[in-house]
């Protein structure tokens, strides 16, 4: 871990996947509204108005820091804090996972949040939704789902889980979304429910190279190869979804270019 003081903010640098930042995470999520992410980086900028919260955060890096490192530079304490209103930013090791959670209000609602705040993700969610869906703020959205088509594409949204973009999951408690995603049917996603996850999740992505690791990697679990030793019927159906994703990625290619 490396602390960082430059002219204009400071930098905390955790390169360790023993420290366990999610709880600082949410912290910042919650207290700071002006939050940047990218990529591997948390940036807070510069304020005076949540100082208390600045100041309570780098005590807290500090004392990750010398826990870690071993070395209690009381004076590096004192000069943080003075530096609380400059821009913080965190940089991390692993890529920042969007995570999107969902929770169902009542029989015709569901409750989105979306952690770190993300516009692209809430703009994905207007574009497939519509008059359907209200954004409360710009962590926290609802879905009405009354409309059988509506509930359908949501069922659809759902099922994709994390499987569409490598820094996006999607979480949900099957146990109490049971009765409402499968209606007791196998808790397994149907071929056109995959694919409608994979198009509307991937059809903001511009980047090429992420679209073509996507596709390597779902090519690969899917390949008809893979089970030609198996039942014709199993071969049908990783036939169909190797063609289905095939199709997906060239249009997605397209819109991409």
């Amino acid at each position: 871990m490396q602390i960082l003081l430059g002219t204009n903010e400071t930098i905390i640098r955790i390169n360790s996947q023993s420290i366990k930042i999610d709880f600082i995470q949410q912290f910042i999520y919650k207290q700071f509204i002006d939050t940047t992410v990218v990529h591997n980086s948390i940036t807070i900028p510069s304020s005076f108005d949540d100082l208390h919260h600045r100041i309570f955060l780098l005590k807290w890096l500090y004392g990750l820091y010398s826990k870690k490192t071993s070395n209690q530079f009381l004076e590096l304490k004192h000069t943080l804090v003075k530096r609380a209103h400059k821009q913080i930013r965190i940089e991390i090791k692993e890529k920042i996972i969007y995570k999107i959670y969902y929770s169902l209000i009542d029989k015709d609602n569901l409750e989105v949040k979306v952690f770190p705040k993300n516009n692209t993700i809430n703009d994905l969610f207007i574009s497939i939704f519509k008059k359907n869906i209200k954004i409360i703020n710009q962590t926290k959205l609802t879905i009405n789902y009354s409309e059988p088509k509506t509930k359908e594409i949501l069922k659809k949204v759902l099922l994709a889980e994390e499987n569409i973009f490598s820094n996006h999951q999607h979480i949900f408690n099957k146990e109490d979304m049971k009765n409402f995603l499968f209606e007791n049917e196998i808790l397994k996603p149907t071929e056109q429910q995959s694919t409608f996850g994979l198009f509307h999740f991937t059809a903001g992505k511009t980047d090429k190279t992420m679209l073509k690791k996507q596709y390597k990697k779902l090519a690969k679990e899917f390949h008809p190869d893979r089970v030609s030793d198996q039942s014709s019927e199993t071969i049908d159906l990783y036939t169909k979804k190797f063609q289905n994703i095939v199709f997906t990625y060239e249009l997605l290619l397209k819109k991409a270019s």
